[in-house]
Parts: C-alpha cells; structure tokens; sequence
C-alpha cells in the first residue's frame, strides 16, 4: 500500500513538473532575439544606481555607446554623472564585455574596464574595474540588465578617501541597432 501512494505522488509530482515545463517553455526556448550580441550590433544604453561617497548618497546616471566586433564580444564608452551629493562627479569609461549567448532570454556577462574620473575641487582617480551580471532580452533588439560592478582606484589616498575600491549594483537597460 505504502508503495502505491509514493507511485501516485511521483505521478503527481511528475505531471505538475511537466506542466510547469510546458507553461514556461517560452521562456526557455531558442531566443530569437539574440542578435542584440551579434557581430556588427550597435547598442545605446542607460543605467541608474545609488552609491555613497564623501558623506552624501548620490544618484548616478549613466549612458553609453558600444559595438560588438565579434558575435558576443563588445567596446563600449560609458559617461557617468553623480548628482545629489556634496561635489559633482563625472566618469569617463572605456570598456570590453563578453556576453554569453545561451540561446535563451537571459545572457549572462562579464566584463573589464578603465575609468578616469573628474570630482569637483580634487585630483582625477584612474581605476580599473570588473562588472558582471545578466540581461534578459525584452524585445527584438532591447534588453534590461542587472549586475554587479567593482572598482578599484590607483592614485587614491586614505587621507581623503575613506575607501579605494568599491563594490555596487547596477542596473541598466539598452537596445541595439
């Protein structure tokens, strides 16, 4: 007897994991949708965050511009203003991102890149940086990402800074063309 009522609970569970298969399937299926990272794709993208520096929160606003020169393979160049807080902040950034094509709508990626960037009344910082994270595909040629990002900065001193590396999440959205 014990032995049929597992049987029936496997075929329980069995049939619920099939249908919830089914239903999702077109979230996992082939994404028709993935020359947003082919060779030759150009994107524009857009970001916002919150991070904290000098004792203020900030909300920081990015765009940027990219080419994939080959399939999944992109440069890009990303301005980044701090607004809200005690000094103004602007970042320059050049940078390589590989994106991994997993024939689904989520894409997972990594990436390095430079920064200069310019505070009000200081000297500019030179860093180096690693971002990482996942786009999920939202139309034909347009995605929204979320990821995370750490820099480390090389001409930075402990008196004035109360940290030189830093570690934050990003969120962004783009499409390419």
């Amino acid at each position: 007897m014990k032995v049929k009522i597992i049987k029936n609970k496997y075929s329980i569970h069995k049939w619920a994991i099939l249908s919830l298969l089914i239903l999702i399937q077109p979230l996992l299926t082939t994404n028709v949708f993935a020359d947003s990272f082919s060779k030759g794709s150009k994107f524009f993208s857009f970001g916002y965050t919150q991070a904290s520096s000098f004792g203020s929160t900030y909300s920081v606003y990015s765009i940027g511009a990219g080419y994939y020169f080959i399939d999944g393979f992109e440069a890009a160049f990303t301005y980044t203003s701090w607004q809200g807080g005690l000094l103004d902040i602007t970042e320059y950034s050049p940078s390589l991102r590989y994106v991994f094509r997993t024939k689904t709508k989520i894409d997972p990626y990594v990436g390095i890149f430079y920064q200069k960037t310019e505070i009000e009344k200081l000297s500019n910082l030179d860093a180096y940086g690693a971002r990482y994270g996942v786009y999920i595909t939202t139309g034909r040629e347009s995605y929204v990402g979320l990821g995370g990002v750490y820099i480390g900065y090389q001409n930075c001193s402990d008196i004035i800074y109360t940290s030189c590396s830093n570690s934050y999440v990003e969120i962004s959205g783009g499409f390419s063309f």
